[in-house]
């Protein structure tokens, strides 16, 4: 849960970084994040394409969106970004640039842990933890 939670601190100051035009920082934070282990997300590698596009680091910010458009191929900022990026690199800088994340602010998000039962049978819920936006709700143990 820990992890997660650094996860979404570390995305938030990606977004928070580039909304200011902190365009370096903002990189180097969803950089540290995929380094976390939390490159599993598009919007992680799409937001990473677009702080590095707005550097004109075109080579790494078309792997990046490529990246993004592995994991979901209907990632539509990745495709929009990556299809803008003829165009940004013959006019040496942005036309329009999106960004974009999961937002966590209200988001109802449940984690249930499950462990297996000795006979083979399907495993059963352990614990259920709940959180809304940073503030954990809730949490039951099932004995």
């Amino acid at each position: 849960m820990d992890q997660l939670i650094e996860h979404q601190e570390c995305f938030r100051r990606g977004l928070n970084l580039a909304k200011k035009d902190k365009w370096e920082e903002s990189e180097q934070a969803f950089r540290q994040l995929i380094e976390m282990g939390g490159g599993c997300l598009p919007q992680v590698w799409g937001n990473l394409g677009a702080s590095l596009l707005i550097q004109h680091k075109y080579d790494e910010a078309e792997v990046a969106l490529k990246r993004a458009l592995e994991i979901d191929p209907e990632y539509t900022l990745a495709r929009n970004n990556l299809e803008k990026l003829p165009d940004i690199q013959r006019t040496k800088g942005p036309l329009e640039m999106e960004i974009d994340g999961p937002s966590t602010e209200n988001r109802k998000q449940t984690i249930t842990f499950y462990k297996p039962n000795d006979d083979g049978s399907a495993p059963t819920p352990h614990t259920t933890i709940e959180k809304i936006g940073n503030i954990v709700k809730g949490t039951r143990r099932r004995l």
